[in-house]
């Protein structure tokens, strides 16, 4: 074998084709190098076990050759058993990692899904509060109109009620000017044939027409365009003012036959209080307070004031009364109807009116 040594570096480069451009490590010029020097190679030697040399082997002895088997041998095994638990322990390790990555993962899974459903919670949530509060906003705005609207309603509060003090004022100015213990202005009804009930009577038409017309007048009240048939057609209330406290029903009816007449008329009280109606009737008489029929007489005789005291309660505001009045004998035909204190000693002075209250009359229970 060739080799080359550069006279700069002292690198040897050994082989038959050395680089013409020069030194592999500095670039130095072979040419200027000195003449290749040749060197041996050594034999080949064969490496096999078969082909030893019987003479070199022989050199050895045997019982050297035994020990050091026996002590190769055991490494040998231990190695290999050592090999073989490392890679039984591997193999767990690698058993092991790979359950805990499959913990690992099926965790990710399931708090991929929480974060999913708390993504999904959350995005209701915002739209409920958006929702919210876009109700809020609104609830707000009307809140302010009824603001709005409740001051103007208190203006016109305020404007009402000084408007009923002033009335309250007139209606007591026109209370002590014109208010009276006696009724004296009512809505009269009549004449309808009247007779006497008793067991011969108690079927008869004139009796059956009088009591569908009471009736009527008792559930549905004083109706301004009620029409009725008696003993003229075409009967309706009528207003009648007296001029004294004794209601001329004959005179009101125009009538002085055996007859009936209803009577009806509105008063009001201040506050609610105990009280005696006062009442007198020639003939019989009924009478309806509030709805509700406080006094029936089945008699034939003159009247007087007092003759029936009747306790009753004034409601505060407005108080309804209705009598129905018989004329059994012909002639007179009339009654009275006063309001006085509960222990009779004093008339209650009482604003009445035939013209009916807006203001319903709530019946008696």
């Amino acid at each position: 074998m060739t080799s080359r040594q550069c006279p700069d570096c002292d690198f040897i480069f050994l082989g038959e084709d050395a680089p013409d451009e020069g030194c592999p490590e500095c670039g130095a010029i072979w040419s200027s190098l000195s003449s290749s020097t040749q060197i041996e190679e050594p034999p080949v030697v064969e490496d096999s076990a078969s082909e030893l040399d019987v003479s070199a082997s022989s050199n050895v002895p045997e019982s050297s050759t035994s020990a050091a088997v026996q002590i190769v041998r055991p490494l040998l095994l231990l190695g290999l058993l050592l090999t073989t638990v490392g890679w039984i322990w591997q193999s767990f390790e690698i058993r092991k990692m790979q359950r805990n990555l499959d913990s690992v993962t099926e965790d990710r899974t399931a708090l991929q899904e929480k974060l999913q459903q708390s993504r999904e919670r959350l995005n209701k949530a915002t739209t409920k509060l958006v929702s919210e509060k876009e109700a809020t906003q609104n609830f707000e705005r009307q809140f302010e109109q009824l603001q709005v609207e409740y001051q103007e309603a208190r203006k016109q509060f305020s404007s009402e009620r000084q408007r009923l003090i002033e009335l309250e004022r007139s209606l007591a100015t026109l209370w002590q000017r014109y208010g009276h213990s006696h009724i004296r202005s009512w809505q009269i009804v009549g004449p309808f044939p009247f007779v006497v009930p008793s067991e011969e009577t108690s079927d008869s038409t004139e009796l059956a027409q009088l009591t569908a017309v009471e009736t009527g007048i008792v559930q549905n009240g004083y109706e301004s365009e009620a029409q009725f048939f008696g003993l003229r057609p075409n009967l309706a209330w009528q207003p009648f003012l007296g001029d004294h406290d004794r209601i001329d029903l004959r005179k009101a009816c125009a009538s002085d036959d055996k007859a009936a007449a209803f009577a009806i008329s509105w008063l009001f009280n201040r506050q609610e209080q105990e009280a005696l109606l006062s009442v007198g009737s020639d003939d019989g008489m009924k009478l309806w307070f509030n709805r509700k029929l406080v006094h029936n007489v089945d008699t034939h005789r003159s009247s007087s004031p007092g003759q029936e005291k009747i306790p009753v309660i004034l409601k505060a505001g407005w108080n309804e009364i209705l009598v129905r009045v018989d004329n059994r004998g012909g002639g007179d035909w009339n009654f009275y109807a006063e309001f006085r204190s509960p222990n009779n000693k004093e008339a209650l002075k009482l604003f009445h009116t035939w013209i009916k209250p807006l203001t319903p009359i709530q019946d008696e229970p």
